[in-house]
């Protein structure tokens, strides 16, 4: 239930939502009697009341007087912030910076005594394992590590054996041998072992044939120690059964696997489907390359042609070389026919000059090769995600992997003839992945030195999925269901298709805007359409049979019967029919995706007829002559195959007008049927004459899910439980429960992305189940098993206050940024909260402006504020969508200098969010950013000292990006550390699952869950605590610093109360439990992860000293990230440029011009040594510097 802080002047306003359902507080005295804590969902009334009065002794330690920094935002109890923040202490802020604070909230409508009142929590934690927050996770993120960064270590270090010359072809594992005086044998062995043991550390690298099955037909492994192959029974004939997973043994002593894609040669072995988990952790090439020299999406397309250019100049050289080579030859051969001996010196002469220059031509090759090597140009630096092109950058390996095609189009006999041809390039992919294991780990623990970081990608790498036999009722549900829709607008559209080949006849067709556009050309349909020829009659039957008769008829051959009339169709209806494999001959294959549907379907925008161009996509048509206002631009047509359309425009004065796509006017809408213009059709701006187009629209929108992720989940590798197999799930207890138990491993790529976020197509990317979505309760098919729950929590506003509080961070005080004040204590009530201040500058709803928020926090400019709000609103024009944006980004991220004769440096100004900018493009502009938590480091394909510094060039958007994705992903490793440590110091059943960015999940034993939610609570109090220190405060305001809720549930979904109720399922599934702070420690004895609840106050708190991993720890200097002066805030806060000149000139002592000034490839003015002329204008004059921007003479970002 919402609880509510009656103001004194009687209004209500919402409480924070880290306060659901802990307690009402009003001003200086506490009220337990009314309090309505969230319910706990299936508990009986009565039991409700009684955990009711225990959680009233839970938060019995509030204080009358909570503590509260300058700025009105709580702050954390004493009790927690003495055991967090213990000896950590810095230096205050100057009143200067509390009052430059004070008037900057209160210019943007925010006032301090406006904060929310909290539950003053307070319990014993965990103690810290050194004298800070930040040791103390260097120390559990080391015990986390080991002892696998070791032995990854280790094994990076160290060279392979020799590759075996010979392969033994039996199945399973077989184990070659090198000894010291060259000799080598080898021997069959159950899994790789070396002296007995399991091998600790394996490059492992499968082959499938995806044709046939999912799994391995071989495999191969190597150790320091030895080479192994592994081949299927089922390749070499010895078994009928495809599913065989491939053993590495021992479970339970620590091993390394290294891999490229790892994740999907983890799907292949035998040990990772357990329920219980490996000591296994997995590392994958191909994630610790695309962290340390992957780019950005931004950077591709430059990269490509880059590429290209680089392919080309190769292909120039090679061209040449063998043009030389040629000329050789041909004056060799003139020398040896010429008679004439002047001649034949001369042909001597010039075949000598071609030989001299002939190695430099060929060694030019090799010169651009190490060219590249030592170059200094970011296209360089990086290269594709394969195997191949990742071998070419770090080790200058070239490899063919043409052979990889043999297993997609090959029969099992013809690779098993040639089985040692495929072992070889198999083992040749294990040795080259360990030749790129040995440059890229070493390059990512210098760029992510915290070995939390390291811990964080080893446990994503073990995520895993329990689903039992619902999953198999999902699949044949959401595709019969997507069959029935699809098949009842498909009839109509055959219906359609059907009454307008009819107007064939008269010519009607003529006459209809839509029809009009197809190819009526007749063309002959015959028996392959399915047109049988009319029976013939049979020309005996009017005569009697005689004798004389049947006589004359042997003489003169019976008369031929006439001919049917051919059976015309007009060429589009002709093209709909085309023969189809599994389809009976005639049958039309016409579905709302192909392009005839929006013609059949008389398709209208705004009353206009569409019609399909080659060049422009879908546009619609309106009269010269016609009343019709609007932002589109008209269109001219170059394209040949739009001559008809030219010809109506010209001839017939007809205008054109693109149908508007998300992406601006530059890009063509594909198809008026997607869901993208489902609004469109329901506010009756998108027409058809009936409700066919609603129809095809609301199918197309309720399968638009399952069309695009159909193939993934039905490709999904389920291994069941089942005889001989053993996941370790308990056998049904009774006929009601669940027959089938199995076991997905997600193909998570670890760090996928250049901001190291994680990245798997099929479970990352799906949807919360929505009503009108078929297939959209994927992720609820994710059950837990009996004895189990599902325990995780979303992070709220995660990225968010990431930033806010980088903003806040040079004030060294929480709230001191008006974006930092309403992320801790805005509310949607009083319309103080970020995204209702948003909508309310752009008249859209609160849901509307988190896009915009978001978008701008992740670095996106003006253009793309203007293409959403064009995008929500058909109706606006460009003028004024551009006024909106420029409005929204005044206010927000607010204006610009321009200039770096400032405080030295351009810089943003007079906006909510200018703090939060100018120190998010501080660090993306640093000669080293680093993120501020952890401290990893951006890819070399995005360091400043790579990239030109020309605007447009120099991909800022992509860098700041880099700097909030990024820190995030170091949230979400923190969280995943201290869950970690909290799970094995206390003896907590609990195993990691999955996380979806922000979202956490564990499969939790049921004993544990409650335990497991508290965990889940005080990591997410460590990883907010630690960012505050890094940034430079020791303390943390109260509303961030627990989950509002954690959930503790029977299936995957976003909330526990979510029926997950779609057209493919209709049965609600029963709602779980979610517990706030408060309702946790009422749970578990007041704060107690120890499991029979006693008391977690120790006599003797570990030392500073105490533990085995605390090598390499060194203080970070937490106060870099603090203002150096009051004058370099307030030119921050203040909205007039004289301000930011006077104070410039109070700092520096010197003049400062007062002219704006822009630059260009890095240079003052447009002309080098030349001032840059802009319009003229006294200081503090916005309306002239506006008229400057829009002129153009400087770069806005």
């Amino acid at each position: 239930m919402l609880n509510l802080v009656r103001k004194p002047n009687g209004s209500a306003r919402h409480l924070h939502t880290s306060a659901r359902a802990a307690v009402l507080v009003q001003k200086q005295k506490q009220h337990y009697d009314h309090v309505q804590p969230r319910p706990v969902i299936g508990v009986a009334d009565v039991k409700k009341g009684r955990e009711r009065e225990r959680e009233q002794d839970v938060v019995k330690k509030i204080v009358k007087h909570v503590k509260r920094n300058e700025l009105g935002v709580q702050l954390l109890s004493r009790e927690l912030h003495s055991q967090i923040f213990r000896g950590s202490s810095f230096p205050a802020p100057s009143k200067a910076f509390v009052r430059i604070a004070q008037e900057h909230l209160e210019m943007h409508g925010l006032d301090p005594k406006q904060g929310s009142i909290l539950p003053d929590i307070g319990f014993t934690l965990p103690p810290l394992l050194g004298s800070n927050i930040d040791e103390h996770f260097h120390r559990i993120g080391s015990q986390s590590s080991q002892p696998w960064l070791n032995i990854a270590k280790d094994f990076a270090s160290n060279e392979l054996p020799p590759k075996p010359d010979h392969w033994e072809i039996q199945s399973g594992w077989t184990k070659y041998y090198f000894l010291a005086d060259g000799s080598s044998y080898s021997e069959h062995v159950e899994f790789p072992q070396h002296e007995g043991n399991a091998e600790e550390v394996l490059t492992f690298d499968v082959e499938t044939m995806p044709s046939y099955h999912p799994y391995a037909i071989m495999a191969c492994a190597a150790s320091k120690n030895a080479w192994y192959s592994w081949i299927s029974p089922w390749l070499l004939g010895e078994s009928a059964e495809q599913q065989h997973l491939i053993p590495l043994g021992d479970t339970l002593s620590p091993r390394v696997v290294v891999g490229h894609n790892v994740c999907y040669d983890r799907a292949r072995i035998l040990e990772e489907y357990s329920l219980h988990g490996t000591q296994s952790r997995f590392l994958d090439t191909m994630a610790l390359h695309v962290a340390v020299n992957g780019i950005s999406s931004h950077q591709r397309p430059a990269w490509m042609k880059h590429r290209k250019s680089k392919e080309t100049q190769k292909v120039h050289r090679a061209e040449a070389v063998e043009a030389v080579i040629e000329l050789m030859r041909d004056a060799e051969f003139k020398h040896d026919q010429e008679d004439d001996e002047i001649k034949r010196e001369e042909l001597r002469r010039l075949r000598s000059d071609l030989e001299e220059g002939l190695p430099q031509l060929e060694a030019a090759d090799t010169d651009a090769m190490e060219a590249d090597l030592s170059s200094k140009r970011w296209e360089d630096l990086t290269s594709a995600n394969s195997l191949a092109d990742v071998a070419k950058l770090h080790c200058n390996i070239d490899m063919d992997k043409e052979v990889r095609n043999d297993f997609m189009k090959l029969t099992p006999e013809e690779i098993k003839d040639n089985i040692h041809d495929y072992l070889n390039y198999c083992a040749q992919d294990v040795f080259v992945t360990h030749a790129v294991f040995s440059k890229v780990l070493p390059a990512f623990l210098d760029r992510c030195p915290s070995p939390v970081s390291f811990a964080g990608i080893l446990a994503m790498g073990s995520s895993f999925l329990t689903v039992n036999d619902s999953w198999e009722s999902y699949l044949a549900d959401a595709d019969r269901v997507y069959k029935e829709l699809d098949g009842k607008v498909k009839k109509r559209l055959v219906e359609l298709a059907e009454q307008a080949k009819d107007r064939m006849e008269d010519e009607s067709w003529k006459d209809d805007p839509w029809l009009s556009q197809l190819d009526w050309t007749p063309k002959v349909a015959g028996k392959s359409r399915g047109v049988m020829p009319a029976e013939q009659p049979d020309s005996t039957a009017a005569c009697p049979s005689t004798v004389l008769d049947s006589s004359s008829r042997r003489k003169k051959s019976p008369p031929k019967a006439p001919k049917p009339p051919k059976v015309f169709w007009p060429k589009w209806y002709w093209d709909l029919a085309k023969p189809k494999k599994d389809m009976p001959p005639g049958t039309l294959d016409v579905t709302v995706r192909n392009r005839i549907a929006p013609i059949l379907l008389c398709l209208s925008w705004q009353g206009w007829p569409l019609f399909h161009s080659r060049e422009h996509g879908w546009t619609f048509r309106v009269p010269g002559d016609a009343d019709f206002p609007t932002r589109f631009s008209q269109l001219d047509f170059h394209n040949p195959a739009d001559d008809t359309l030219q010809d109506m425009r010209l001839k017939q004065g007809f205008i054109f007008y693109k149908l508007p796509h998300k992406d601006g006017e530059k890009a063509n809408v594909g198809s008026p049927l997607g869901k993208t213009f489902m609004k469109f059709a329901q506010d009756g701006t998108l027409t058809s004459p009936g409700d066919e187009a609603k129809d095809a629209l609301d199918m197309n929108a309720q399968c638009s899910y399952w069309i695009s992720a159909r193939d993934r989940i039905l490709n999904q590798m389920v291994v069941w439980q089942r005889g001989g197999l053993d996941l370790q799930f308990e056998p049904p207890g009774s006929s009601d429960e669940p027959q089938k138990w199995g076991i997905i491993l997600p193909q998570v790529i670890t760090m996928g992305t250049v901001t190291r976020r994680a990245i798997e197509r099929t479970w990352l990317t799906a949807s919360n189940a929505k009503k009108n979505r078929v297939g959209s309760e994927l992720k609820a098919m994710v059950r837990a098993p009996n004895g189990y729950a599902i325990v995780g929590a979303d992070v709220d506003s995660e990225e968010l206050w990431i930033s806010s509080c980088m903003g806040d961070a040079q004030f060294g005080l929480h709230g001191a940024t008006a974006i930092g004040w309403m992320t801790l204590e805005g509310t949607k009530a009083a319309g103080t909260d970020l995204h209702s201040k948003t909508a309310s500058i752009l008249g859209i709803s609160r849901d509307q402006a988190k896009v915009f928020n978001y978008s701008r926090i992740y670095g996106a400019g003006m253009r793309h504020a203007v293409l959403l709000l064009l995008q929500s609103n058909a109706g606006m024009l460009p003028e004024q969508a551009q006024g909106l944006a420029e409005n929204l980004y005044a206010s927000t991220k607010g204006k610009n200098t321009h200039r770096t004769d400032l405080f030295g440096r351009k810089f943003w100004f007079g906006g909510t969010e200018s703090f939060v900018f100018n120190k998010l493009e501080e660090i993306a502009l640093s000669d080293q950013p680093r993120t501020p938590a952890l401290g990893c480091g951006i890819t070399a394909a995005l360091s400043k000292e790579l990239l030109p510094a020309k605007f447009g060039s120099d991909y800022m958007t992509s860098r700041i990006n880099w700097v909030v994705q990024s820190s995030g992903v170091d949230y979400l490793h923190l969280l995943i550390v201290a869950m970690d440590h909290l799970v094995r110091q206390y003896g907590i059943k609990a195993r990691y699952l999955i996380s979806v960015h922000d979202e956490l999940r564990y499969l939790v034993a049921e004993e544990d869950r409650y335990r497991a939610a508290l965990a889940l609570q005080i990591a997410n109090l460590w990883t907010r605590s630690l960012f505050a220190f890094k940034l430079g405060m020791d303390d943390l305001p109260q509303g961030v610093a627990f989950f509002s809720a954690v959930d503790i549930d029977k299936v995957l979904r976003k909330e526990v109360d979510m029926p997950c109720v779609t057209p493919s399922h209709p049965n609600p599934i029963p709602s779980g439990e979610s517990l706030d702070i408060a309702g946790i420690l009422n749970k578990t004895n007041s704060g107690s992860l120890w499991k029979d609840g006693h008391s977690m106050i120790t006599d003797s708190p570990p030392s500073k000293a105490s533990g085995q991993h605390n090598e390499c720890y060194e203080p970070p200097s937490c106060l870099i990230h603090r203002a150096e002066s009051a004058a370099w805030l307030r030119a921050q806060a203040t909205s007039e440029f004289s301000e930011i000149k006077h104070l410039a000139q109070q700092t520096s002592g010197q003049v400062i011009d007062t002219r704006i000034r822009g630059t260009q490839s890095g240079n003052e003015g447009g002309k080098r040594g030349r001032p840059a002329k802009h319009a003229s204008m006294e200081p503090g004059d916005w309306e002239a510097m506006q008229e400057v921007l829009k002129s153009g003479s400087l770069l806005v970002r």
